[in-house]
């Protein structure tokens, strides 16, 4: 049970941090063009 728990958080983590990676460079794009 303890394995498939950290196989799920795993599997947040890893979509948490795709999204970020999705995120983040158009923000901070914005932000350098806004100054």
């Amino acid at each position: 049970m303890l394995q498939k728990y950290e196989a799920n958080a795993a599997k947040i983590v890893f979509l948490r941090h795709r999204h970020w990676a999705l995120i983040a460079p158009p923000l901070a794009l914005k932000r350098t063009l806004n100054g």
